[in-house]
């Protein structure tokens, strides 16, 4: 089934190459003002347009605007696993990976998402105890080595 778009009056910019702008702007700026800035649409357009996207698809709509706001849920929603996973991985600079998740996910990374505070919470807590350790390890903390001279003669 084709795509309607919904036109009372003129007819939409939305055409398949700017939908296509779009989308293709998401990963590299991830929040829809920026997407808009980047690709030189009047914010409230593109706003606009995932607005009546959202609304479409709610209403089992198959519009260009409802196909949109799928897609560029999609894409961001795979962007933001791979910022995810860095945090997740403890990734180099996956401090910077975690504030880009504050602000371009905030509903659920920023400051009220508890469960994501609670994986920054253990991640820095595993990360402080492995330094701790690289500095001192248990063994030189009086810990017994298994496999030396001390633990066979134990035996």
């Amino acid at each position: 089934m084709a795509a309607i778009d919904f036109c009372l009056g003129a007819p939409s910019g939305l055409t398949p190459e700017v939908h296509k702008t779009i989308i293709d702007a998401v990963p590299l700026v991830l929040m829809p003002r920026q997407v808009a800035r980047y690709t030189k649409l009047p914010q409230t357009t593109l706003l606009r347009w995932l607005s009546n996207g959202k609304r479409d698809q709610a209403a089992n709509v198959n519009s260009n605007y409802a196909q949109l706001w799928m897609e560029f849920e999609h894409v961001l929603s795979k962007e933001i696993n791979i910022l995810l996973e860095k945090v997740r991985t403890g990734a180099k600079n996956w401090q910077g990976a975690h504030e880009i998740l504050k602000v371009a996910a905030r509903d659920d990374f920023g400051g009220d998402a508890i469960e994501y505070k609670e994986l920054v919470d253990l991640y820095n807590k595993l990360f402080e105890s492995y330094k701790r350790l690289q500095e001192k390890p248990l063994t030189a903390q009086g810990a017994i080595e298994h496999g030396s001279e001390e633990t066979q003669k134990l035996d």
